[in-house]
């Protein structure tokens, strides 16, 4: 159990630099769409 709460620990903690990643590519789309029509 020790192995499976590891993950889940590193899986919380990597979720919050994920987020951040999906935020950047969200922005870096809004900026290409509207450029693009």
């Amino acid at each position: 159990m020790q192995i499976f709460d590891f993950i889940v620990y590193q899986f919380l903690s990597n979720q919050t630099i994920f987020l951040g990643l999906i935020a950047l590519v969200g922005l870096l789309l809004q900026k290409k769409v509207p450029s693009g029509r």
